[in-house]
């Protein structure tokens, strides 16, 4: 199980650095709506309410 353990830390690490290594901006309708709504929906997990849709530049 340790194997695993360490195998799900490097993918999420590599995936980490691979979207931070991206510029982003958000989409076009989401920009004339004034920006990104925030709002949060509370469960089990936090999320963010409405859809979040951003493109690669």
């Amino acid at each position: 199980m340790k194997k695993a353990k360490f195998a799900i830390a490097t993918i999420e690490i590599m995936l980490a650095n691979l979207v931070y290594r991206f510029d982003w901006e958000i989409l076009v309708d989401q920009a004339a709506k004034g920006g990104i709504d925030m709002t949060e929906a509370f469960g089990l997990a936090v999320h963010l309410l409405p859809p979040f849709h951003i493109e690669k530049l």
